[in-house]
This record gives structure tokens, C-alpha cells and sequence, in this order.
């Protein structure tokens, strides 16, 4: 079973939004799109890792800003519109039919046997054909009788004018509920216990920092978990035994030879002095047990080996819960701190994990074009802005299965940049991105090369994720002596798109023809060509070529930039 539906409303950056998930989802967005709201929201509904229920009241803060300011706007134009004709209960009223209300709804599916049908039970929705599971945590202005006497106290104290809207004075009315969408019925502590949300968050640099760092607590819970009866056994007889090892120590026995031969009276007393292991209990063994990595302690090692082994170890540790329970796994950033090796098994082992616990739910969130590629952009979710989101799997297929077998296009690009380029190939990506770095006005422009086929599908893509956007998108394509193909990709051109076409076969062809660019090239490469000739000579190496004259740029040289990139250029700065 996983959750399949995750819908907020009034949390945070979220007005209202609906997140879809799978049973291993990638989660991708810009600074600030909320994914870790994202995360904590799923931290509010259901038991956290440590087992302690998640703070279930919110602050002002943990409110969307825009449902507040319109309770607040509600509020006074009501409060005006009645001051001089105040009734108390009629404003009561209003105010709560205004107040702003947090909800976050988890619709649960595809519980594939007995066990985890009775998990969730009691929450099921819908028909025999489509049966699915939600449970949902409402915080809401609740208690009517204090808000009364509230606003009851506020008038009588000559208060009301003033503090009429005062959000966060009416919070003390508030509390949280949590309900089965099916029959409204609350659910109590033994029903959501057994549904925990465990987070690796991105901010994780302390694991092992020091020798009595985090790792102990992880590794003690594995060790827990992890051994039977007869291995717990095991493990406090040998550490008995350690301590049977070293009751005869002369060293120890030695520290009171000089008083025992001053005074023999007391040796009996002196002999029954032994030394004990300090733990009396298992959990005490093992909770004074660490991690090590080859020769070293843990904590001796880089911030990427620790953190590499702490997402191995923990992810492991859910996956083989011996209680039975939901384990939702939230990792944010995984690749933080680690070297393309280290990604690389970190990629390995979340694509080998995947199904091997149907009680185990994972979401990443990443910023890493290698492990959007690698774990499948089908199972990418994009947070767009704070309403808007987009579930790869349903984008065009065979762009999907595209982008997934070029393992190094810069995926994250396409979704998120402002202001992007589409370029054939390599020549083109080189060539505008030199011409980038010379203005300043053009720096937040990104290129991307997609091939000689392909811009349609793209263009199509980049349409689908930024329609209701201010962002633009430019495309630079060769003519190829094709009227029908340029004909119909510059059919898109609109306020958010604009298709230029070489004017001659290809780019080098207007390139060599531009102005005085011959003559300057001819001195470039100590040459005395026709037109043609330094076409021919152009295509015949194109990318050592057009590094040539990048680099002449950079050292002063001036080349004209053809018409169709210059104007296209000319609009992106708009």
C-alpha cells in the first residue's frame, strides 16, 4: 500500500494543491516551491520516526499568508459595515465562516493483502471497483464557546475596534481534528500509531560529527530490530563474558595491595570489590554501540561517506521494520555532499530498494538531473509554484523515455528555467552561451542542445509546464532547405515563444556570410577562402571551430552574430 494523494489547503506556501504519489516518487521544484513544507506536512498527520505524535497545533506562520490576509479584509470591512449597530453573535458568526482552515488529506491505495487491509479499514472510501483509503487533520477554529466569550471580553474592554482581526488572537479558539473521510469518525492514537513519517532531512552534516554522535541512536534501533531472541541473548552473554575476562586483572587488584598489607583485617572486605559491566540491561549494550568505516571511526570520515552511509543504513533499517508498520521515508537532497561515486551507489541502492517492502513508501526531493534520469522521470513529481504541480508520468511518453537515455541532458533546466533556449546541437550551445557571457543583460538565459529531431515534442513539453508562466522559451533551429518544417515550427511563435530559422542551410552558412565575418576568419585561421570554401571548412570540424572563434572573441576579436540569433537574443531580454 502508499499514499497516492497528498491535497493541502491553506498550509504554508500552499493555497490549495494536490501532490500525487507512487509508491517511490521523486519530488523536484525550485527554491521555495515548498517541498519541505511538503514534508512536514506529511509530519503533521502521522507519527514521526522518533514514535511521538508531531505537534498537531500550528502557529500563525504555518497559515497561508494570502488565506490570512483576506480574513483579516473579510473581518474589518464586516466590522465597519456593523460597528455602529455591534451584535456580538452576528459578528461571531461572520468570523467563523471566514476564519482560515489548514487541511491535509492523505488518500491511501493498492493495500495488497489482508494485513494492510486492516490497517486502514476504517477509512475506506469508495466502491467495490475503486476502493481507496483517506484519512484527513483539520486545524480549525473550534471552540465557539471561548471565541464567544473572547469576543464578548474584547468588547466590553473597548478592545473590539482595535483587535477585530487579529489573527492570532482568535488562534486560541483553535484545534486540530483527525477523521476518516468516509463517516466523519475521529481516529484515535492506536489507529495512527502504526503510519510513520520518517525524515531524512537535508540539514543531516551532524550524523557522526563526534564520537557520541547520532549514529548510536540509528545503529542501536537497527540492532534492535534487526536480531531475534536468541541473537539479543547472545550478544549480553558476550559482553558478560568480556567483563568475567577482566575480574583478575592485577592491575586492578593492585591499586589496593599497600592498604590490605598495612591492614589484613580488611582484605575479605577488599576481595568481594569487583568490576561489573556498567550496562545493566540490553539496551544499554547496545545503545553504547558505533558505527566504524574501515579502519576509522565513523565520525573521522568526510561529510559525504557519513552521509552516504547514514541514508544506506537508516533506509535499510525501514525496510526491514520488524514492527509491521507504514513507513513513509522523506529524504531531501540525498545527494548532498556526495562525489559522483558515492551518487552512484546511492542510485544503485534506491533503484535495487524499490518493491521490496509494500509497508515502505519513499520520497526524495532532489535537485540532481542524475538521479531524475536514473530513477526514472516517470516517477518525478514537479512543484511548479505554490498551486501547480505536474506528474511526469503523464507528460508525452516517448519524450519520458527519451530524456531518460540521455543520461547527461540537463533535465532540470528544461522544467525550471525562466528564460531557455532550445539549439540543435553542440555548435549552436556553444557559440550562444559565449555570446552570454559577454552581456551581463543575458546571464539568467540557459541552453540546452536536443538534437537535430525532437523540437516539436519539446516545444510541446516546455508549453505543458510553463504555459501560465511569465517564462520564455527561444528555439534555434537550421533551415535545412526545409519550408514546410520551418513553416511549422514557427507556427508557436506567441508572447512565450519564439522559433528563428537560419536564413541560409545551416548556421555556419549565415555565420560565414554575416558582414565582414570572412575576412576576420580568414585571418583566424591564416586562410585566403571564397564563402564557400570557408563553409566547407567550417562544417568539416564544427566544434574545434567554433572554439576557435569563441576564444578569438574573448580576446577581442568581433564577430557580427546572425540575424535570427541576435534578434532572437534581442527578445529574451525583454
Amino acid at each position: 500500500m502508499y499514499i497516492a494523494n497528498v491535497h493541502i489547503e491553506n498550509f504554508r506556501n500552499f493555497s490549495t494543491i494536490d501532490i500525487p504519489l507512487k509508491p517511490f516518487t521523486i519530488i523536484v521544484g525550485k527554491n521555495d516551491t515548498g517541498k519541505s513544507n511538503f514534508v512536514d506536512a506529511l509530519n503533521i498527520l502521522l507519527y514521526n520516526s522518533k514514535g511521538n505524535y508531531y505537534a498537531k497545533s500550528l502557529s500563525k506562520y504555518d497559515f497561508n499568508i494570502k488565506c490570512v490576509n483576506d480574513f483579516i479584509s473579510k473581518m474589518s470591512a464586516f466590522y465597519v459595515s456593523i460597528k455602529d449597530n455591534f451584535d456580538a453573535e452576528n459578528y461571531a458568526v461572520e468570523l467563523i465562516k471566514n476564519a482560515p482552515v489548514v487541511i491535509i488529506r492523505l488518500k491511501f491505495e493498492d493495500a495488497k493483502n489482508i494485513y494492510e487491509q486492516s490497517l486502514l479499514r476504517d477509512w475506506l472510501n469508495g466502491d467495490e471497483k475503486l476502493q481507496y483509503f483517506e484519512v484527513e487533520y483539520k486545524y480549525y477554529l473550534k471552540d465557539i464557546k471561548k471565541l464567544n466569550k473572547l469576543i464578548s471580553d474584547l468588547n466590553g474592554e473597548g478592545l473590539l475596534e482595535e483587535r477585530h482581526a487579529d489573527f492570532q488572537l482568535f488562534l486560541e479558539c483553535y484545534d486540530h481534528s483527525l477523521k476518516s473521510t468516509n463517516n466523519d469518525k475521529s481516529i484515535d492514537y492506536t489507529k495512527i500509531r502504526n503510519f510513520v513519517a520518517n525524515t531524512i532531512d537535508a540539514e543531516r552534516d551532524s550524523f557522526s560529527s563526534g564520537d557520541t554522535s547520532g549514529a548510536t541512536r540509528v545503529v542501536a534501533n537497527i540492532i534492535d530490530s534487526g536480531l531475534n531472541l536468541k541473537d539479543k541473548a547472545e550478544l549480553t552473554k558476550r559482553y558478560n563474558e568480556f567483563f568475567d575476562g577482566i575480574q583478575s586483572l592485577e592491575s586492578f587488584r593492585s591499586i589496593y595491595s599497600d592498604i590490605v598489607s598495612q591492614n589484613k583485617s580488611i582484605k575479605d572486605f577488599i576481595d568481594d570489590i569487583k568490576l561489573v559491566p556498567n550496562a545493566k540491561k540490553y539496551k544499554d549494550i547496545i545503545e553504547n554501540i558505533t558505527l566504524s568505516y574501515g579502519n576509522d571511526m565513523l565520525f573521522q570520515r568526510g561529510l559525504g561517506t557519513r552521509n552516504l552511509i547514514f541514508l544506506l543504513t537508516l533506509y535499510s533499517y525501514f525496510l526491514n521494520d520488524t514492527f509491521k508498520r507504514f513507513n513513509l521515508v522523506c529524504i531531501e537532497e540525498p545527494e548532498s555532499h556526495l562525489d559522483i561515486n558515492n551518487l552512484k551507489i546511492a542510485i544503485e541502492f534506491f533503484q535495487k530498494a524499490q518493491g521490496k517492502n509494500t509497508l515502505t513508501q519513499l520520497v526524495l526531493s532532489t535537485h540532481s538531473n542524475q538521479i531524475m534520469n536514473k530513477l526514472e522521470l516517470t516517477n518525478v513529481v514537479l512543484l511548479l509554484n505554490n498551486d501547480q504541480v505536474t506528474d511526469l508520468s503523464n507528460i508525452d511518453s516517448e519524450l519520458v523515455y527519451y530524456l531518460a537515455k540521455r543520461e547527461n541532458f540537463d533535465t532540470l533546466n528544461m522544467f525550471y528555467a525562466s528564460k531557455l533556449i532550445f539549439v540543435e546541437g553542440a555548435t549552436e550551445e556553444i557559440y550562444i552561451n559565449a555570446l552570454l557571457q559577454q552581456d551581463a543583460s543575458l546571464n539568467n538565459i540557459r541552453v540546452i542542445s536536443i538534437g537535430q529531431k525532437g523540437f516539436k515534442t519539446f516545444i510541446e513539453t516546455w508549453k505543458s509546464l510553463h504555459d501560465e508562466s511569465q517564462d520564455k522559451l527561444g528555439v534555434v533551429r537550421d533551415y535545412d532547405r526545409q519550408d514546410q518544417a520551418k513553416q511549422d515550427h514557427e507556427a508557436y511563435n506567441s508572447n512565450s515563444i519564439m522559433v528563428k530559422t537560419s536564413l541560409g542551410k545551416e548556421f555556419e552558412d549565415d555565420f560565414v556570410n554575416k558582414d565582414d565575418n570572412l575576412a576576420k576568419l580568414n585571418k583566424l585561421f591564416g586562410k585566403k577562402y571564397s564563402a564557400q570554401e570557408m563553409y566547407n571548412h567550417m562544417t568539416s570540424d564544427k566544434l574545434n571551430n567554433i572554439i576557435a572563434v569563441c576564444q578569438a572573441a574573448d580576446t577581442g576579436e568581433v564577430f557580427s552574430t546572425p540575424d535570427y540569433i541576435s534578434s532572437l537574443l534581442e527578445w529574451m531580454k525583454q
